[in-house]
C-alpha cells in the first residue's frame, strides 16, 4: 500500500510509497532551510507554521488523505518555478550535491520533476491534486 496522487481530473501522477514521500519531502524542505522534524505536525518542538514558507502547502499536508486545490498549487508553482531555476543553476551544484547526502540527485529531481508537473497541470486545468 503506498501513496498515490492524482488530480480531480483523473490524471494521475506520483505513486509512491510513504516514507519515500516522507523522504523526499524532508530533503525539500532541508533546501528552504526548514526542519520539518522541529515543526508543528512533525516533532516534539512544536515551531508554529507563518504559512510564508515556500512550499508550505505542500510541507504542512497530510500525506494520508486530502487534497491540494489549485489555488495552493498556483502558490507552490511560484515556489517550484524558483526552485527549478535554482536546481538547474550550475553554481549551486556543489551545494546541492551535499544538501542531498545520502539521498541520491536523480531519485530527488525525478519526485521534483513529478511534483512539478502535477502543480502546473493543476494551475492550468483549475483542479485538484489528491492525496489516496
Amino acid at each position: 500500500m503506498g501513496l498515490d496522487i492524482g488530480c480531480s481530473c483523473g490524471a494521475t501522477y506520483i505513486s509512491c510509497s510513504y516514507s519515500g514521500f516522507n523522504t523526499w519531502r524532508t530533503e525539500l524542505a532541508k533546501y528552504v532551510k526548514i526542519d520539518l522534524t522541529k515543526m508543528n505536525g512533525f516533532g516534539k518542538v512544536a515551531i508554529p507554521w507563518t504559512k510564508k514558507e515556500r512550499f508550505y502547502y505542500l510541507l504542512y499536508h497530510s500525506d494520508c488523505d486530502g487534497h491540494l486545490n489549485y489555488r495552493q498549487c498556483r502558490k507552490l508553482l511560484h515556489d517550484f518555478d524558483w526552485l527549478h531555476q535554482k536546481l538547474r543553476n550550475p553554481t549551486t551544484k556543489e551545494f546541492w550535491h551535499y544538501l542531498l547526502q545520502p539521498v541520491p540527485e536523480d531519485w530527488f529531481l525525478e519526485y521534483f520533476d513529478m511534483w512539478y508537473d502535477a502543480v502546473k497541470h493543476s494551475v492550468s486545468n483549475q483542479c485538484w491534486l489528491q492525496f489516496h
